[in-house]
């Protein structure tokens, strides 16, 4: 992600907490929803004449739906959050004030802190696909990372303010890694050689920790940004505790926020540590979700998708086509852009030239590959089920569609049923109809099952 610099512009701010602080009232203030919308929404570009194309431009150009970003209402939710946090990193340390001179001597020379303020933190979690990275890259587009300051209030202020820190943890990282993954971001922003400095085998992950306090007191760092937070192995991180003192010591004792990012599996590290735990929500805790079937975000969604279409013979949004989609990728807008941008990639290469109901499943189940497994999950109201996106038990075993098939006519014909039984087969049909390509007559047998459970289910909602 690009470094983004302002030059320092002053908004006085009305809480007596910030007031006077230039760290502060260089921030950039709340901006309406309907701005941030507009700031945050990548659509690509698309016109009919691009149908004409050679074959190999028009699959080069479907893949710009993979950068596409249609900004929810949680955009907004997090983006509110994420300000007040950055706010709140500036309490109690105005870089004019006596007390944070002395405080940041107090961290550079290691001395013990006595005078420490829990500063608020916030966790934004959901599972791989749901957009919760995209969604949180987009936002620190409307925020500038380094602001130089030149003067304040009339006096020589000369400084550069680093509001913000991203790193990405690695798979099954280690403390170490971390840290020189959060020094490494340090450098990006502000073009400086730390992570080199610290690199030298002898260094320990204490002088590391040490280094980070330092420069997180010496660039006024509002907030650390921590992805794919359920990465680091509790294990390769010194244990538990370990992991979560260094933490705690960025929160209470450098007073800097942090935001954790992460799959549900993030949660398990604060699992049995209520003081971390709850100091990990103070700023609040947003779970990003699926967008819903039929709901307004998911209309706008599909018919953006719908509209870009480079093939020769485009086709018409029906409401099939629409649940089709959901079914496939149950809500989550990156495999919906990855669908299409493959669905493209199809249709174009097999000269068919049509984006259609039996190409999308073709994809489906030839290129989504492990993630299918994880949708199939989804599809059941199982999400809990898995975290890596991979696990969970399989409805679809041997035999195929007609196995499959057979064994819902088989519990079909017991005649008995309620509600939530009638709700889990139609649930396993809609499994059948994304995975398998059908024979007239098993679609006129899903048909058939179909009918009979919402007949059956209709009636035990009026009685």
């Amino acid at each position: 992600m690009p470094v983004s610099v302002a030059t320092a512009e002053y908004t006085p701010s009305t809480l007596p907490e910030l007031a006077g602080n230039p760290y502060a009232e260089a921030l950039p203030p709340l901006r309406p929803d309907r701005e941030v919308i507009k700031a945050l929404r990548v659509l690509p570009e698309f016109t009919p004449g691009e149908r004409e194309l050679p074959a190999e431009d028009r699959v080069a150009a479907s893949q710009r739906l993979l950068r596409c970003v249609v900004p929810t209402r949680q955009y907004l939710e997090v983006y509110r959050k994420l300000h007040r946090l950055l706010c709140s990193g500036y309490v109690e340390r105005n870089p004019l004030s006596p007390e944070t001179v002395r405080w940041h001597y107090d961290l550079a020379r290691n001395r013990q802190v006595t005078e420490t303020s829990s500063a608020e933190s916030m966790v934004v979690c959901g599972i791989s696909g749901a957009g919760k990275t995209t969604l949180v890259r987009n936002l620190l587009r409307c925020i500038p990372q380094v602001i130089e300051h030149d003067a304040y209030d009339g006096a020589p202020f000369k400084c550069r303010q680093l509001v913000y820190v991203c790193v990405d943890v690695p798979a099954d990282a280690s403390r170490r890694a971390l840290c020189l993954g959060i020094l490494d971001a340090i450098d990006r922003a502000l073009g400086t050689g730390h992570g080199r400095e610290y690199r030298k085998p002898k260094t320990s992950v204490d002088d590391m920790q040490h280094a980070i306090k330092t420069l997180f007191g010496t660039y006024g760092v509002a907030v650390l940004l921590v992805d794919e937070f359920q990465n680091l192995s509790l294990a390769r991180a010194g244990g538990r505790q370990a992991l979560l003192q260094f933490f705690d010591s960025l929160v209470n004792e450098v007073r800097v926020p942090v935001v954790q990012i992460g799959t549900p599996a993030a949660i398990r590290v604060y699992e049995d540590q209520f003081r971390s735990a709850r100091r990990a929500g103070t700023g609040g805790h947003v779970e990003i979700d699926r967008i819903k079937p039929g709901s307004e975000e998911w209309r706008i969604l599909i018919q953006i998708v719908w509209q870009r279409q480079w093939v020769r013979r485009p086709a018409e949004l029906t409401q099939k086509l629409d649940d089709l989609v959901y079914d496939l990728t149950q809500g989550l807008p990156a495999c919906v852009f990855r669908l299409f941008a493959l669905a493209h990639e199809a249709a174009i290469s097999d000269g068919s030239e049509r984006i259609d109901a039996q190409l999308l499943k073709r994809v489906y189940k030839e290129q989504f590959g492990l993630m299918r497994h994880a949708l199939q999950q989804l599809r059941r109201g199982r999400s809990g089920a898995y975290e890596d996106l991979v696990e969970g038990d399989r409805f679809i075993a041997s035999g195929g569609a007609a196995g499959s098939i057979r064994r819902i006519t088989q519990r079909v014909k017991h005649g008995q049923f309620a509600p939530d039984l009638c709700r889990e087969l139609l649930t396993q049909i809609r499994d059948v109809e994304c995975e398998f390509d059908l024979t007239p007559n098993q679609e006129r047998e899903i048909v058939r099952l179909k009918g009979v459970l919402g007949d059956a289910l209709q009636g035990a909602n009026h009685a």
